[in-house]
């Protein structure tokens, strides 16, 4: 908004009504939550770990007596994403919730993009969403339950200068 004099339209500085956007979310929140709680998860076989949280090593945390793991993977390499997946199987038989969050978003003008810099976002934020569902979707539809969320971004819709290759990665 304030720099919309760029696209014609008068610059404004936004009136934010705080207490108006805390209602909405905690509305979206109380709509969502009847269909997003532990026991529906529990309910379709998830093993759903609900506690406080500590660190127990640099890739490593546990919570109500249970311990989780974090992995270190390249999500653009087809190799790095099946070595993860054989750990995540090794550590834990399987995946049932796969959630693709990784993302790059330079600030480049169109002109100065280049090919190799159009590729690498798009290699991190489109083709890993592909590589990292085909590994573990086929363990979702043996165990016949799981679920893959892509996070998107809200500039798909925002009037947003410099993010040409950012804005098309996320909306696929």
């Amino acid at each position: 908004m304030r720099d919309a004099g760029r696209f014609g339209i008068a610059p404004v500085e936004p009136q934010v009504d705080f207490a108006a956007v805390n209602a909405h979310v905690r509305g979206v929140i109380a709509a969502i939550e009847p269909h997003d709680s532990a026991a529906r998860y529990e309910g379709f076989g998830v093993d759903v770990i609900m506690g406080h949280a500590r660190f127990t090593g640099p890739a490593t945390v546990e919570a109500a007596g249970r311990t989780g793991r974090g992995y270190v993977c390249d999500v653009t390499s087809p190799d790095s994403i099946a070595a993860m997946a054989d750990s995540v199987r090794a550590d834990f038989g399987r995946c049932d919730i796969l959630i693709n969050n990784a993302g790059i978003y330079p600030n480049v003008d169109f002109d100065d993009i280049s090919f190799e810099d159009w590729r690498r976002v798009m290699a991190l934020n489109l083709d890993a969403l592909f590589l990292t569902a085909k590994a573990f979707v086929p363990g979702m539809k043996e165990k016949g339950w799981g679920r893959v969320v892509n996070v998107s971004s809200s500039t798909l819709a925002a009037p947003v200068t410099g993010y040409v290759h950012y804005v098309s990665s996320k909306g696929g």
